[in-house]
């Protein structure tokens, strides 16, 4: 009788629908030929040589904070952005 109950508990009770956030935003992290990070001054470089829109997208640069195994990063919006490089 306990697992039928908790069987019914774990059925959902009605449809549920994936959500939508738009607009969406893309992130890049753009690397060289030898897989270093590119500098601010070489990205803004190539990011100036391309279209400021490409369809309904914007184009542009910002920084990213590299966690201390240079693999992850934080977001803008974390309090350790700072603390990375």
């Amino acid at each position: 009788m306990k697992s039928l109950l908790l069987l019914l508990l774990l059925i959902p009770p009605g449809v549920t629908y994936a959500q939508s956030c738009n607009p969406a935003s893309v992130y890049y992290i753009v690397r060289d030929e030898k897989g270093a990070v590119l500098s601010k001054e070489d990205l803004q470089t190539m990011v100036d040589q391309l279209p400021k829109k490409i369809g309904d997208a914007t184009v542009w640069a910002t920084e990213v904070s590299f966690a201390p195994d240079k693999q992850t990063f934080y977001w803008p919006e974390s309090v350790d952005f700072d603390k990375g490089t």
